[in-house]
């Protein structure tokens, strides 16, 4: 049960946040026994995944790459 319900919150997680969370949350369960080795293991690499989707969806924010509008460029000399 422990993980067709992780495997739905990994599949339904929309942040890096929220499978940080779920990755400690496997992993703790993993030390108290309560999932196989190959059972945490299998619920990691669709957390890998999962996560790898979520950082391709990621829009950048802020200045595109390869441009540096944020530092002025300097003013031509004003006399001759």
């Amino acid at each position: 049960m422990f993980h067709a319900t992780m495997r739905s919150a990994i599949d339904d997680a929309r942040t890096l946040a929220q499978l940080d969370d779920l990755s400690r949350t496997i992993w703790q369960a993993h030390a108290a026994e309560t999932v196989t080795d190959a059972e945490a293991q299998g619920l990691a690499e669709a957390l890998h995944t999962r996560r790898s989707a979520v950082r391709e969806a990621v829009a950048p924010v802020g200045i595109p790459l390869g441009r540096n509008d944020a530092v002025p460029a300097e003013a031509p000399p004003a006399g001759p």
